[in-house]
């Protein structure tokens, strides 16, 4: 039991620290640059810091959530693991959304197929965790 809330608080730490590093160069390139300044590579690295920023703060806010309606923290690193997994599947369907509309070729299609992968990934994951027979 000790042992799971040490993983579940380095697991926590470890996204705070991601959320503030990735918050911090994600500031300073746009106030600095232009996606013209930095190019291709560059445009690429902050859509990644823009996802690892993303998927940081949507996991701690729901592990937040999940922790303030349950009672007792028994299966913290659970809680832990289940919001990272959803916090990076949201902030890669958004980032992979932003990144198709700024080049222009975001279509209906492409959100029904970004969808539909982004749920058979998480419907994946969830029977291979075992998540869906407690949840």
């Amino acid at each position: 039991m000790k042992e799971m809330l040490n993983r579940s608080n380095f697991k926590l730490a470890a996204l705070m620290l991601a959320l503030l590093g990735t918050g911090i160069v994600i500031l300073i390139s746009m106030l600095t640059t232009t996606p013209k300044t930095i190019g291709p590579s560059g445009v690429t690295f902050w859509f990644i810091a823009l996802l690892v920023f993303l998927s940081s703060l949507l996991a701690l806010l729901l592990v937040g959530i999940k922790t303030r309606f349950r009672k007792g923290r028994q299966q913290m690193n659970r809680t832990v693991n289940g919001s990272f997994r959803t916090g990076f599947l949201l902030s890669l369907g958004l980032v992979t959304f932003l990144a198709l509309r700024s080049l222009g070729t975001l279509g209906v299609k492409d959100v029904i197929l970004l969808g539909l992968v982004l749920l058979l990934i998480e419907f994946y994951l969830r029977t291979r965790s075992g998540e869906h027979e407690t949840t």
